[in-house]
């Protein structure tokens, strides 16, 4: 465990490059009291099995059993330990029990499996080493030994010695003596947030996140009048102001962080910095663009949820794979569909690819228009799906038959890894610093393409198109390797000759999509929001995501970092871009309270309304 520790370090350099010497020493030792919780936990079954008082237990049957067992129980446990190593570029944290569900949502790593061991080959072979290294330490330390006689001595000895070492599991597993045991979040007392992954390893996170209720309410409140008076979800209607029946385009992209967007990112390089989004770049003129906004997780199949029903994801699980994901939720589907609306959700990955067609389903949807509808795996892409273009100029044509006013949301997916692009384009688009530039470029492309398509529609010029980001992608300026920097994704909204342009420094997350789309089309009935309307100047705008057991609360002056029970770090943003300083000991005592009040309004308000089923205004 403790080497793995180093090995991800170095794997990960680049994320954590910044931590100084005398910081990240301390860290490798007290990730020890982690990896010894994790190890008795998986161990416990052995330890047993070596100490039964029985004759059957001095057999060599017996003993490679045993000696079976270790090395299977620990070869799983490094093998999600080693898939770290490459997986935590992905996501910036550690791998959770989720990733079982994750898995087995739908069939495509079939598709994607063989080019991830191409990729990554030291994967399979680490593991086949380490499998290796525990048959012949357990065969070497833990001696085949014949058996001597059952007798009252031998047999009181290996009782007393199984209860010591059940005493000492115990006390292991738990971390101490402490009220409380090891959490993930016990994480962050010994360092920031942005290093916690370093402390901790990936078994103790699956452990302690493996068959548990994803949601344990924090009744911070007692009373329903005090907790609303702190934050309340309900965003009443608009009764004045006449509907608009625009139409509503979505666009999802895959792996967009802001980083790759040229025009909003005019600091970097000294100004000289491109980017691979030209076409984007081109629309930020006239366009409402957000620069300073957030997504709402790291996994694609957060985003969804966030920007489709203002539902954050604060648990450890994704909100489609949750005991919660058949709640009764608002959508902009089905809000919409009460003002006329026809909707459709556009994906070109195989049918059940992350579980998007049943979320599609159960946020209201009319249509649902993947792989099978589009019918021609000429344009598959052999890992995922369908290219972006010729997917795009099929949505383009759907959406030219369909009847007005209509909702449309599109995921795209050519820049996933492997971030596979047709071959009639390998040199046409800049291979860019990162491998993923190439396919951002590609994608950037087939958005123009359709717009170009579009244009020449009737629908076109009274239609609303919203670009966003799912999450983003490994880092590779420092700017975005903060612990905020590496959820910062664009947030663009354009409409032919549309009044409202300009770049907001507000702050803003794929939660305030919703809201804003509804405020903007002067929708007149209550519904239920955790984000809040951008197009509100006076609403205290602000961002919470949730990561290794802590909440991030982001403002557009500080980000505070609150573990559940605890407000433990606050940084200024304005002076301390990198999170260096932690500030909230010299912070202002009265303001962080009223904060942390509404942090806590915040998550009690998400944590009942998803326990009891209270997504929706009744």
């Amino acid at each position: 465990m403790f080497i793995s520790r180093i090995i991800f370090f170095f794997f990960n350099y680049n994320y954590f490059s910044d931590i100084a010497l005398k910081e990240l020493i301390p860290l490798f030792f007290y990730g020890i009291r982690f990896d010894l919780s994790a190890i008795f936990t998986l161990n416990l079954p052995v330890i047993v099995l070596l100490l039964l008082p029985f004759k059957f237990t001095y057999s060599k049957k017996y003993f490679v059993f045993s000696a079976v067992f270790f090395t299977a129980i620990n070869s799983l446990a490094l093998l999600f330990n080693t898939i770290d190593f490459v997986y935590f570029g992905f996501i910036n944290t550690r791998t959770s029990a989720e990733i079982f569900r994750y898995l087995t949502i739908s069939f495509d790593i079939i598709y994607v499996l063989p080019s991830f061991i191409l990729d990554f080959w030291f994967v399979p072979l680490l593991v086949a080493l380490m499998a290796w290294a525990f048959w012949k330490l357990f065969k070497t330390v833990i001696r085949d030994i014949s058996y001597f006689g059952i007798n009252k001595k031998n047999v009181l000895f290996r009782t007393l010695s199984v209860a010591l070492w059940l005493g000492i599991s115990v006390l292991l597993i738990r971390g101490g003596l402490q009220l409380r045991p090891l959490s993930v979040a016990s994480a962050a007392h010994y360092t920031t947030a942005k290093y916690i992954p370093l402390l901790l390893n990936t078994p103790f996170n699956i452990i302690k996140t493996f068959n548990k209720d994803p949601i344990i309410i924090k009744k911070y409140f007692t009373s329903e009048t005090e907790l609303k008076k702190h934050f309340n979800p309900v965003v009443f209607n608009k009764e004045s102001e006449s509907f608009k029946p625009d139409n509503v385009v979505i666009f999802i992209l895959e792996g967009f962080s802001k980083e790759h967007i040229g025009r909003l990112n005019p600091e970097i390089e000294k100004g000289n910095y491109k980017g691979y989004t030209p076409f984007l770049d081109s629309l930020i003129d006239y366009s409402l663009v957000f620069n300073n906004a957030y997504a709402n997780g790291k996994r694609t199949i957060d985003a969804p949820p966030a920007i489709l029903s203002s539902i954050p994801n604060l648990m450890n699980e994704a909100f489609v794979l949750s005991p919660y994901a058949q709640n009764s939720i608002n959508s902009l589907a089905s809000l919409l569909k009460t003002k006329g609306y026809v909707s459709y959700f556009f994906h070109g990955g195989t049918n059940g690819t992350m579980g998007f067609d049943n979320f599609a389903k159960l946020a209201g949807f009319d249509n649902y228009f993947g792989r099978t509808e589009y019918n021609n795996d000429a344009d598959f892409d052999g890992k995922w799906g369908i290219f972006d273009e010729p997917f795009l100029q099929r949505m383009a044509h759907e959406l030219d038959k369909s009847p007005q006013p209509f909702l449309a949301t599109v995921f795209t997916l050519s820049s996933h890894h492997p971030y596979t692009i047709p071959e009639k384009y390998k040199i046409k688009f800049p291979k860019g610093k990162s491998e993923i530039h190439e396919s951002i470029g590609y994608t950037d492309f087939a958005l123009r393409e359709f717009f170009e398509t579009a244009s020449q529609m009737n629908w076109f010029d009274n239609t609303l198109f919203i670009f966003t980001a799912d999450h983003t992608t490994a880092p590779f300026y420092k700017e975005y390797m903060t612990k905020t920097g590496i959820y910062a994704v664009p947030i663009i909204f354009y409409k032919k000759n549309m009044n409202l342009i300009g770049t907001m420094t507000t702050v803003a997350s794929h939660l305030d999509i919703m809201p804003t789309v509804l405020d903007y089309l002067n929708f007149d009935k209550p519904f239920k929001a955790f984000g809040k309307s951008l197009l509100d100047t006076v609403e205290n705008h602000f961002s919470v995501i949730y990561s290794d057991g802590l909440y991030l609360f982001v403002n557009e002056k500080f980000c505070l970092t609150f573990d559940g029970n605890e407000c433990l770090a606050l940084y200024l943003l304005k002076d301390d871009k990198m999170l260096k300083n932690n500030a909230i000991n010299t912070f202002d005592k009265n303001e962080l309270l009223k904060i942390e009040q509404l942090l806590k309004a915040y998550i009690q308000t998400y944590q009942q309304c998803m326990k009891y089923n209270k997504m929706i205004v009744e």
